[in-house]
């Protein structure tokens, strides 16, 4: 399996798909071709993938075939990694969120802040007040 894996990181997206589509059409699911899935699932970038990814994972680790038990210690890890990448992907979609909702909220106040410079050009002589005033209090 960690030969598969090594080989999975050397191939296109194009490779991992069509790797992917010749494994889904196995008609029979064993602990080795879920695990295969499973990796190929892992690569992708997606909260869907990885949830398939961890769905094949813990499918191995619950089967009770004698094929499976090879299997189980690094589908627990993996399990765990893909949980945490999950996380880790809910929280980078929503840090982006919120950077595009500070961008957003950015512009508003410069947008703002341009119209109400707009209408301070176009009032007589407020533009002079400001340095009067001030002038004059320091008297």
């Amino acid at each position: 399996m960690l030969a598969y894996q090594a080989d999975l990181h050397t191939r296109s997206a194009a490779d991992l798909a069509h790797e992917l589509a010749t494994l889904n059409e196995q008609q029979a699911l064993s602990p080795e071709l879920a695990m295969r899935k499973a990796l190929v699932l892992n690569l992708g970038r997606s909260a869907a993938e990885l949830a398939l990814a961890q769905a094949q994972l813990e499918a191995v680790i619950g089967s009770a075939e004698v094929q499976a038990e090879v299997f189980k210690p690094l589908a627990g890890l993996l399990v765990l990694r893909v949980a945490e990448q999950r996380r880790l992907l809910e929280s980078m979609d929503k840090l982006s969120l919120q950077v595009r909702e500070s961008q957003r909220r950015g512009d508003q106040l410069a947008e703002k802040l341009e119209a109400l410079k707009a209408i301070e050009h176009t009032l007589p002589g407020l533009a002079l007040q400001p340095a009067t005033a001030a002038s004059g209090a320091g008297r």
